[in-house]
């Protein structure tokens, strides 16, 4: 099919970082995580306190409103050189390693080694939910996030992205739930509104990066997971990620005993590759999908 990259690139920033950034794909836009567009009122904060807050409050949308119901059945179809996905079963997540306040910043270049961009992702939140706040420059797009997830199951809440390019800006609410999940999407063209059916156990694009820290990792483990992309322009995309091993990565900080980890997603034609230390709290060292290189460059 095509390419999945998760930060959205022009009108396609789209992926993980840990969402965001570059995590997993949405076919029709290059996306970490990747990875894009909102909602005109401000969607409800499912499983998230009260106390907590989900990103800036984006105005209400003006213009056509247009609603678009995604049923269960639509699902991503490979091509005849998409790779098959291996069985695995789903991912058993350990508790989340990462801490309330840590920040991480990433050097974003191109295969060939050209400088792209920089990516940066904070962790907030209080009592038992978390948010992952990103902001990505690559070129003349500024990508920014903020998603709201229940930090001991990971399971999405919410989230408010803007994406702002030369051609003009795309802002993004969803609001998730079991089995569910509404995702708006605003641009100078008005609103589109996607109304997903979802299964009842999945995780939204913008999460894939971070949540890949509590992998129970071991050489050889492999799990699969749903995720939805930022647009909600398709229902969940099957993916399995594997551990393939112990490798070390050199970073303009240090070299890094790190866990290998391909990601494969269903209807993608290449992997996606992420480098996790080895060492508590795991933090995601490199992370390579088939056009960026994002390379840590600082740690809390």
């Amino acid at each position: 099919m095509r390419d999945y990259i998760p930060v959205l690139i022009g009108v396609v920033l789209l992926l993980a970082a840990c969402g965001g950034g570059d995590a997993p794909p949405t076919v029709s836009q290059p996306s970490p995580s990747a990875a894009a567009n909102p909602t005109a009122t401000a969607p409800a904060r499912a499983n998230v306190p009260r106390t907590s807050t989900v990103g800036a409050v984006i105005p209400p949308a003006t213009g056509t409103i247009t609603t678009r119901t995604v049923p269960a059945a639509t699902a991503v179809r490979g091509s005849a050189t998409a790779r098959a996905l291996s069985p695995a079963a789903p991912v058993a997540f350990g508790k989340a390693p990462w801490k309330v306040g840590e920040r991480t910043s990433y050097a974003v270049t191109t295969r060939d080694g050209q400088q792209a961009g920089t990516a940066t992702y904070t962790v907030g939140g209080e009592f038992e939910a978390a948010t992952v706040s990103a902001n990505l420059a690559i070129g003349a797009t500024q990508d920014r996030y903020q998603i709201g997830f229940d930090g001991r199951t990971f399971a999405p809440a919410s989230e408010l992205r803007s994406i702002v390019t030369e051609q003009g800006t795309i802002d993004i609410r969803a609001e998730y739930h079991a089995g569910g999940a509404t995702i708006e999407v605003i641009d100078r063209n008005g609103t589109v509104r996607n109304q997903l059916t979802l299964p009842q156990v999945y995780y939204a694009n913008d999460q894939f990066l971070i949540i890949l820290r509590a992998l129970p990792f071991a050489e050889g483990y492999s799990g699969s997971l749903q995720l939805v992309p930022s647009q909600g322009t398709l229902t969940a995309i099957p993916t399995v990620v594997t551990v393939t091993g112990k490798e070390t990565v050199t970073t303009p900080r240090d070299t890094i005993a790190c866990w290998r980890v391909v990601a494969d997603f269903e209807g993608a034609t290449a992997q996606q590759i992420l480098w996790y230390g080895v060492d508590a709290p795991n933090y995601l060292v490199k992370y390579e999908t088939a056009r960026y290189i994002y390379t840590l460059t600082g740690t809390p």
